[in-house]
């Protein structure tokens, strides 16, 4: 009776524990995955703005360029 006991007991300890340490894993797991995410999202909008900053410096050096070439053929 005392073995049945203990065992069960046992038992229920572990499958207890077993439980928690999957919601815990679970729970790193998604919020891992939330800071990834956000991370990839900060990473993505950060580098979408410095390809428009780039884009819109390569933008106006070329209309300056064209327009210093137009003043120097004008000349």
């Amino acid at each position: 009776m005392y073995s049945v006991g203990a065992l069960s007991l046992s038992t229920m300890y572990s499958v207890g524990a077993l439980s928690l340490s999957a919601m815990y894993s679970v729970g790193a797991l998604s919020l891992s995955a939330m800071y990834s995410v956000g991370a990839l999202s900060l990473s993505a909008m950060y580098s979408v703005g410095a390809l428009s900053l780039s884009a819109m410096y390569s933008v106006g050096a070329l209309s300056l360029s064209a327009m210093y070439s137009v003043g120097a053929l004008s000349l």
